[in-house]
Order: C-alpha cells, then structure tokens, then sequence
C-alpha cells in the first residue's frame, strides 16, 4: 500500500536508497491502513533522501503511540502542507462530523473566503481550477473520502473521517464556531474547546447553525460575533420558515450566507444591504421570485438557486 502511494508503478527502482527508510516509516505505521496511505501520499512527490528521512525521524512520531499512533501521522502530514491549503483544510472544521461536502459548493465558498487568490497572469489558472487543485490534493492525502452514491457513477459529495475531522478542530482556532440551536435552547461547540472555554466570541469569523426545529429566529449566542464573515444555516428538509431569518440584519460584514433548504417562502429586501456578500446560496427554498434590492450586491461571485420554486 505504501509503494502504490509513494511511487508510481516501477519508479521504485530508480530509488533504491529510499525503499530502508519506507521500510521504517511503515514500521513506525504499526500496521495501521489509514497511516500508510497518508504518509505514502505525503512522500510522492519527495524524492531527496534527506527528506524521508526527516518524515522517519520526525519528533511528531513520540506524541502518540499504541492505538493513537495515526494522530501522530496525521500531524506529520499536516504539517507539509503548504499554508494555503492548511488554511483551506481548517476551513472545512466549520461542518459538522459525517456531513456530505459538496466538492463544487466547498471551491466555491474557498474563493468567497478568500482562501484562493486571483493572479494578473493571464496564463494562470482560474480561481475554480486552482481550488480543484486544492481540493484534489487534500483529497490524495486521505483528507476526504469519497461517498459512493448508486444510481451516479461520478463522485461529487465527500466526508472528512472523525480523526481528521478532530485534527481540522483542533488546528482551526477559535474562528470558527459551530450552534446547535433547538426549540428551546442552544448549545455552543468552538473548534476543539468546550463550553465553558468558548467565552470570547467576538473573535469568530465562520459560523454554522444546525437547527431541528422551524423557526425564524437566530440563537442568542451568535449576536456575540459582531464581525462575523460566515453564516450558514442547516435545517432540516422539511423546514418551514417561511420569511428571512430575523436577526441576520446584524451581520453586516457578511461574505457567505448559506440559507439552502430554510423554507423560506419570502426573500426580503434587506438582502440588498449585503454589499459584502460574495457567496449565496438560497437553493432549496420555495419563494418564486427576488426582492429588486438584490441587485445593490455588486461584490456577489456565486448565487444558487437550483431547486427553487
């Protein structure tokens, strides 16, 4: 498994000198499956020996051992990650464990973030390409996993596995800031702190409310982030809320706003004061038409309205 990741089919014989030191790095891997595909990935585009041998050798390998021993793989690998798609990686802690990420709609929010930058070159990829780069190679070093679907043959929807998922917590910061807000109370998750830990949230930047109930009120803990950039909503498929979601007026600074499958019935034209807004996505919802005001957003890059009455 580690030379089908490592090299492509018969390379390793041009690298005699480097197949003791994968050796080692395997061994290091104590039979995990997960481990050897990640570190094989890693080294596939490494060919100095001093290289692998700074992956063998690496400190990272003593903060972990026994039946943990893939945390410290896991950090090895983010670690060689280059800072654009470390910043691309964290972003992804912003969804909840086992939720389905659509690959098209996860570029696309990058861009709105930021995270990908335009060039002056006209020979340069687009934005697009470049976050399926990204994407592609998060997806080489087992960061995403694919999910099957089968009645379609091409994969589009991808998970993050729980340890990765806890390694994107954990490297994320308190930027990021996920609600989970029911009928009649909300309970706060902040990247990897707890509840009592997560007093300051006026340093929150994204955030993601998961709702169970229909309603058209915001959770009272999210008006402590007065400058928050990220608000996506996840409802439930038969939500019905029927008009925009009060409380969203106070987030003025707004670059993405992802009310997808709120079952909003009326779009109102507050909308229009969103002038930051560069992502939104209002798919799944039932109005029929837009407020005018939409168009005052002269900064918007990507609007979804795909299955929209």
């Amino acid at each position: 498994l580690f030379k089908n990741r490592a090299f492509p089919e018969g390379e390793e014989e041009c690298y005699a000198n480097l197949l003791p030191i994968g050796k080692k790095i395997v061994q290091k891997c104590e039979g995990l499956p997960l481990a050897v595909k990640i570190l094989g990935s890693l080294l596939r585009l490494k060919r100095e020996e001093s290289e692998w041998s700074y992956v063998q050798e690496s400190e990272l390998w003593n903060l972990y051992e026994g039946e943990n021993r893939i945390l410290s793989v896991l950090w090895l690998s983010y670690n060689h990650l280059s800072s654009r798609l470390k910043r691309c990686f964290a972003y992804c802690s912003l969804f909840p464990k086992n939720y389905e990420i659509n690959k098209e709609k996860l570029i696309y929010l990058w861009i709105a973030e930021g995270l990908i930058q335009s060039s002056s070159d006209r020979n340069s990829l687009r934005m697009e390409d470049t976050g399926n780069e990204y994407f592609n190679d998060l997806l080489w070093m087992s960061f995403f996993q694919g999910v099957s679907k089968s009645d379609d043959s091409s994969m589009t929807e991808f998970k993050m596995h729980d340890i990765i998922h806890d390694l994107a917590q954990s490297v994320a910061g308190n930027e990021f800031l996920k609600l989970e807000h029911h009928s009649s109370q909300s309970s706060v998750h902040q990247s990897h702190h707890s509840l009592e830990a997560c007093g300051n949230l006026g340093q929150t930047r994204h955030a993601l409310v998961v709702s169970n109930f229909n309603s058209s009120l915001l959770p009272e803990a999210l008006y402590e982030a007065k400058k928050l950039r990220t608000l996506i909503l996840l409802s439930p498929i038969n939500a019905t809320g029927e008009e925009f979601p009060m409380g969203i007026s106070s987030f003025k600074r707004l670059r993405v706003l992802n009310l997808s499958g709120c079952g909003i019935e009326r779009l109102h034209k507050s909308i229009g004061d969103f002038i930051h807004l560069r992502y939104l996505d209002l798919s799944n919802n039932v109005f029929e038409n837009l407020p005018a005001t939409i168009c005052h957003l002269y900064n918007l890059q990507t609007l979804n309205l795909s299955s929209c009455n």
